[in-house]
């Protein structure tokens, strides 16, 4: 898998660490942050493949980042990790993610969901340029 970018934005250093390394392990580009104004200041100043919001730092924050994410750039992938037990978790919002990863969890299950958002990515810069490979040949056959 290519060095993809990725954004994490937690509040808990322990947990930025042990996520961070799983991700730095795996071959990941990794940019951490603490709040959602860290993380919104990040996303307007860098390009990044995903973005992982711990929404347990605060979910209305939390939320807004999502948004401000997509605003930004469309095609970033949102993974959005949220407390089983978490009440102020609207489900439309959740709809808004690309993925969302239940927690606690471990590392692997972290991963899974990760790379597959990863794996869409990739996908999608293969379909493009698939697209313009064939938008060139037809003008040149039209020519």
């Amino acid at each position: 898998m290519q060095n993809f970018q990725i954004l994490l934005a937690y509040d808990d250093p322990h947990m930025l660490e042990v996520i961070g390394w799983t991700l730095k392990d795996k071959g990941c580009g990794l940019m951490t942050v603490q709040s959602a104004e860290e993380a919104i200041k990040a996303i307007e100043n860098h390009g990044f493949d995903a973005v992982l919001i711990d929404l347990a730092m605060n979910a209305a924050a939390g939320f807004s980042v999502l948004e401000r994410t997509k605003a930004v750039s469309p095609e970033t992938m949102v993974i959005l990790l949220v407390c089983e037990e978490a009440d102020d978790v609207q489900d439309e919002l959740l709809y808004e993610a690309d993925e969302f990863v239940l927690k606690p969890c471990g590392m692997g299950k972290l991963w899974k969901r990760v790379s597959g958002c990863l794996e869409r990515v990739q996908l999608k810069r293969r379909l493009a340029l698939a697209e313009a490979k064939i938008r060139k040949l037809s003008s040149v056959d039209q020519n």
